[in-house]
């Protein structure tokens, strides 16, 4: 690949904003090195929540942070370019344990992810809640000069998104229950809310209990929770 020294692999990583940034790295640096390197570039000094994903046979599987890149990635194209995703691995079980705002807006970008990927199970009073925090996140305070009826259906924040939801959402976004917060303080109420739910960072497994009952267990930062 024009441009990358020998030995080296272009590793094309997805932020959680979506944006994908190219760093060129040694074959033979340990995943904390690619790591460090997308870090620097957020500006995140919080690193001990992160880390990256890279696809595999079996799907896609955590970058080991002490072994070589060539040692574990395997799936290489011939034009040397690696595709990897950088993301929260360990989710804080309170959200005040990231004392830095920039910290805080990446777990926001990995929890609206969570909910796009269908990875948190959300009531539909409250998805409504969260998608008018993001609304005033992004769009500020509701200005009836500016924004037209409708327009939370122009923004995808949920696989379950409705008009019903969208609508909630605008009534939300409208009213008292988010006028006046900065783009920060609407952020941080959607963190303190998304963090009470039982499937807030869970990895789910699903396995066989007694009688032959299917029990699904989440991992999650309090610790194991049970779901039928």
């Amino acid at each position: 690949m024009a441009g990358v020294k020998r030995g080296y692999w272009r590793c094309a990583v997805r932020l959680l904003d979506g944006a994908v940034v190219n760093h060129d790295i040694s074959q033979k640096a340990i995943g904390q090195v690619l790591l460090e390197s997308v870090l620097k570039d957020l500006d995140v000094r919080e690193k001990e929540y992160f880390s990256l994903r890279f696809p595999d046979n079996q799907g896609s599987k955590w970058l080991d942070l002490e072994k070589q890149l060539k040692k574990q990635v395997k799936m290489v194209p011939m034009n040397g370019c690696v595709k990897l995703v950088f993301c929260i691995r360990y989710y804080p079980p309170e959200t005040t344990c990231m004392q830095e705002e920039i910290t805080r807006y990446q777990l926001f970008l990995q929890l609206r992810r969570d909910i796009l990927e269908n990875r948190l199970e959300l009531p539909f009073r409250l998805a409504a809640e969260l998608f008018a925090l993001c609304l005033q996140a992004e769009l500020g305070d509701f200005e009836h000069l500016l924004q037209r009826q409708g327009y939370a259906e122009d923004f995808h924040f949920s696989p379950d998104q409705s008009l019903d939801m969208s609508q909630l959402a605008e009534d939300y976004h409208q009213s008292g229950f988010c006028s006046g917060l900065t783009p920060a303080e609407a952020e941080d109420c959607f963190l303190d809310k998304v963090r009470l739910l039982d499937t807030y960072g869970a990895d789910i497994y699903t396995v066989e209990g007694m009688n032959n009952h299917r029990l699904r267990l989440a991992l999650t930062p309090r610790g194991i929770t049970a779901f039928r």
